[in-house]
């Protein structure tokens, strides 16, 4: 008989040479035995659209970012009846997503509730999305107002502050070994090719540097 289903995340090996890219991620975006029961249970599928390359281990934090806010605005904020957020693993340096569905009883007190929370908008929505279109075209109009003008040999007290207080920069410490030899494995199953996945494990690696642009309202 012909297997229709979609194979199990935990029957899938790595790419050679790939072996230990699991050290790469956090232990709670794996696939892990304590799950397996739950996991194997859920449809998931890659997150192509947002993250269509192999995910830079210290990319993580955007997925993460995301994750856990979508999981609360449709839990506990606007209360989207079917929907609980969703959930995220990586498999061989790609991200899917698997979405929670609210149980059936409690839909249709989460309607009630959404209707109120979120009818606001849908409601004067001709209001909000026009303050919405003043807001980006401001953006547009400080976009092309930014200069190129070279760099001082000394930065504004106010800069310096902002880039020691670690606002503006953040500092990736090396990966490790066993990371180092990974990665560009999974970045040859990559149709975007080996060199792109690893320049930029290179460009994590390596210390940020500022760049030359300075905003038209900074002093």
């Amino acid at each position: 008989m012909v297997d229709t289903s979609f194979p199990s995340p935990f029957e899938i090996g790595a790419p050679p040479g790939a072996e230990g890219w699991e050290t790469l991620y956090n232990w709670y975006h794996l696939f892990g035995e304590d799950r397996r029961a739950a996991d194997e249970g859920k449809f998931w599928f890659q997150d192509a659209p947002h993250h269509p390359y192999v995910m830079h281990p210290y990319d993580e934090i955007q997925c993460e970012c995301w994750w856990q806010a979508l999981g609360a605005m449709n839990t506990r904020v606007f209360l989207v009846p079917p929907a609980l957020g969703l959930e995220q693993r990586i498999l061989n340096g790609r991200l899917y997503v698997s979405p929670v569905a609210a149980p059936s009883a409690e839909i249709p007190a989460r309607s009630v509730a959404f209707g109120e929370r979120a009818g606001h908008y849908y409601e004067t929505w001709d209001e909000i999305y026009g303050e919405w279109k003043e807001k980006v075209l401001d953006r547009l109009r400080l976009v092309r107002m930014l200069r190129f003008d070279p760099l001082p040999d000394r930065e504004l007290s106010r800069l310096a502050w902002v880039l020691i207080s670690g606002r503006a920069r953040a500092w990736y410490p090396d990966p490790r070994p066993p990371a180092r030899a990974a990665f560009p494995r999974l970045c040859d199953r990559s149709p975007h090719g080996r060199e792109a996945g690893s320049l930029r494990l290179a460009q994590a690696a390596a210390p940020q540097v500022g760049c030359g642009c300075r905003s038209p309202r900074a002093p």
